[in-house]
């Protein structure tokens, strides 16, 4: 297989899981929109679990794919010993993410907040989200090679 479409077929399916991804938050992004202190904000919450466990679960599988012995951000060590440490930075990220999500939707069955802290706490979520995945593109077009212009992260707004 030729090296180069052999990375290309990583970036890009790199790119589709995080097209993925960012499907996922901005479902949940519409949802928010449609918060405002009242007494139906419970209700609203609620309808939230679903959409932000599912996109956990999603999240945790994406990380898992990427951390794996044959996976994305080991292929790119292996062809560039020089990000190892770029990598394991991004690995630890994985865990502080979910972590911000995990936390995010304890509050939400929880009851913890009006919509507005939701929104504020799932926009931080999303920001720390587009960042990583940002980084991770950077790092691995260096790594393996590819087009920028390819893998760009898409907008959440």
């Amino acid at each position: 297989m030729n090296t180069l479409n052999y990375c290309d077929a990583y970036l890009k399916q790199l790119q589709a899981e995080h097209h993925r991804l960012n499907s996922a938050v901005l479902e949940i992004r519409h949802k928010l929109e449609g918060f405002r202190p009242s007494g139906e904000a419970g209700a609203k919450q609620n309808s939230l679990i679903d959409p932000l466990e599912r996109l956990l679960t999603q999240l945790q599988d994406h990380f898992t794919e990427e951390e794996k012995e044959e996976g994305v951000l080991q292929e790119a060590v292996v062809r560039c010993r020089s990000v190892r440490a770029d990598v394991k930075a991004l690995m630890c990220q994985h865990t502080q993410i979910a972590e911000a999500l995990q936390r995010l939707i304890v509050d939400t069955k929880s009851g913890a907040f009006d919509g507005e802290t939701c929104r504020q706490m799932f926009d931080s979520f999303a920001t720390q989200l587009k960042a990583h995945e940002c980084g991770e593109n950077t790092l691995l077009q260096f790594a393996l090679g590819g087009e920028a212009s390819d893998c760009d992260v898409e907008g959440n707004e």
